[in-house]
């Protein structure tokens, strides 16, 4: 991969790297992303990076969400599950009248961990968002950024690599 295409100029300023996992050449290749089982490059990294700030604000709304109905649980007055109980259905009622839990404790056992482990995806998504952006505005791929390599460094070692290969494979077979 990227032997056939010319290395990279300013007009294509990444190599076209091979994904092992797909097996096929992708152009500006960032990374394979096993979530979506799909490479991320040229022709996708704007979406893909729309989708993650999508699933990062989804996630902070219900986090948020959560933590505002909790927050109206644990005030000393609220009565409004009383009328949630009443209703008699969904798991806060099962466990209420199955286990003997109060529909405080219920509320608070069930959207305690939901609030905090939303916020915790929240903030972590949100980092990986800012560093994929910071990449992107700077017109760098993952694969460059963490290796701290160039597009035509990664051109050429694998230029020198396929090079290598070629005489090993010319030798052996003089040899025969």
């Amino acid at each position: 991969c990227g032997l056939a295409a010319p290395p990279p100029s300013a007009v294509a300023p990444h190599a076209t790297k091979h994904c092992h996992f797909c097996n096929r050449c992708v152009p500006a290749f960032d990374h394979h992303c096993k979530y979506l089982n799909q490479c991320i490059g040229a022709h996708n990294y704007r979406p893909w990076l729309l989708l993650l700030g999508c699933i990062s604000g989804l996630c902070l709304i219900m986090s948020s969400a959560s933590a505002f109905v909790l927050s109206h649980v644990l005030k000393p007055r609220a009565r409004h599950h009383v009328s949630l109980m009443a209703c008699r259905a969904g798991l806060a009622f099962r466990a209420c009248r199955g286990l003997g839990f109060e529909a405080k404790a219920v509320y608070k056992m069930l959207l305690g961990p939901a609030t905090l482990l939303g916020f915790a995806s929240s903030a972590w998504l949100a980092g990986l968002v800012g560093f994929h952006a910071r990449l992107w505005w700077s017109g760098k791929t993952t694969i460059e950024a963490v290796l701290g390599v160039t597009a035509k460094g990664i051109f050429d070692r694998r230029l020198a690599s396929q090079c290598l290969r070629s005489s090993d494979i010319a030798t052996a077979t003089q040899r025969r």
